[in-house]
Parts: structure tokens; sequence; C-alpha cells
């Protein structure tokens, strides 16, 4: 059955090694770690050096304690469910994947997953909460560079990423409705659209 190691090596994939662009919030990276989480994990302060050589085993040791436990990952009854909210959680954190899962779950958002919100979550249909997710995933980003134009320059790989996880789920769950969750892409094809477009006008002015 599908798990943790399985969800890790997705993410991982999505976030690549060592990146320190100065337009993002989160500083130097490295697995898609940043630089004050790999601290805290230490509990010290760490070199540029040694943000560039973090052991993968290190990385998947900090996802597995900050983003996939505490999501419960284990205990959500569909892997694909589990995979995205866990991707989300790592790229935009762990309170915003909850709060969105709890928003397509339909019940309160505090952020925090207890017993409640995961039978809500699991009492949902997979490819109905599938299509949510990730449509709310896309008006998140789309959110973030409406707030912060300079944040323009992920759109396209924020999208690309959302993208990626639908055609994950598509491939994990045999049983999962295709033309459902198509319509997830055809939102990413359109925000993409939006986003080019926007990139545009401010390169006129």
């Amino acid at each position: 059955m599908a798990g943790f190691k399985d969800a890790v090596a997705t993410v991982l994939k999505h976030e690549g090694g060592y990146v320190n662009n100065p337009l993002d919030k989160g500083g130097a990276t490295n697995w898609g770690v940043t630089q004050k989480v790999y601290e805290a994990y230490k509990g010290r302060a760490v070199t540029i050096d040694e943000m560039k050589n973090m052991p993968r085993i290190e990385a998947e040791a900090i996802y597995k304690a900050n983003y996939w436990d505490k999501l419960l990952g284990d205990k959500i009854k569909y892997y694909t469910v589990a995979l995205t909210m866990f991707d989300q959680a790592v790229n935009r954190g762990v309170a915003a994947a909850a709060k969105q899962a709890q928003r397509v779950a339909g019940v309160p958002q505090d952020g925090v997953l207890g017993p409640a919100s995961l039978a809500a979550i699991n009492a949902i249909h997979e490819p109905e909460f599938i299509t949510k997710f990730l449509a709310e995933s896309v008006a998140a980003y789309n959110a973030i560079v409406a707030k912060n134009p300079t944040q323009s320059v992920f759109i396209k790989g924020w999208l690309a990423r959302v993208e990626n996880l639908r055609k994950d789920a598509v491939t994990w769950a045999g049983n999962l409705n295709k033309t459902t969750v198509a319509s997830v892409g055809i939102l990413i094809a359109l925000a993409l659209g939006a986003g080019a477009y926007f990139f545009m006008m401010r390169k006129r002015k």
C-alpha cells in the first residue's frame, strides 16, 4: 500500500535541489526545506554549505515529522488525498493545507486536523476531494500573485506542480474518475493563460 515513502518521493521530485532565489520569501532551500526549518531540526544555526549538502534522509525525516504526521497522513483513507494535502503543506504550509482540506470537507477551519476533520475528509469520495482541493490550490496560487506581483515569477512552476499532482492522482487511483479530475487541468490551463497575460501587461508598463 502506498504511503509516506511514495509521497515524499513525489514531493522531492517537485522540490528539486538547492535553490536560493532572492524573490523567494523562504530564502535558501534544499529538497524544499528552508534554512529556518533545517536549523530548527538541527537545533543550531547552519551554514550555506550545510544547506547545499543537506542529506536526503534528513529532509525526509523533517517532512515526516513536520508535515506528514501533522496531517495524519497514515490515517487518511485514500493515498491520493494524503499526497495532495502533503504536497501543498510542503509548498504553502501545514496550516494552509489543513484549512483547505477542512474547507473541502465542510468542517471548521482551524488549521489543525483532529478526529472530526479526519472523519470528514475520509468520508469524501476520492475524485470529489481531489478535484475541489486542487481547484482551491490554483485559486490560492493566483491569490498570492494578485497580492504580491513579484511572486508572478513562480506561478508557472506552482501551477505545473498542481497539474503534476492531478496526473499523479489519476495514476495512483485506478478507479479515479479521470474526466472529473481533468476539470482541474482546465482550470490550470486557464490560470496559466491569465498568468501569461498578467506578466505581459507588467512588462509593458
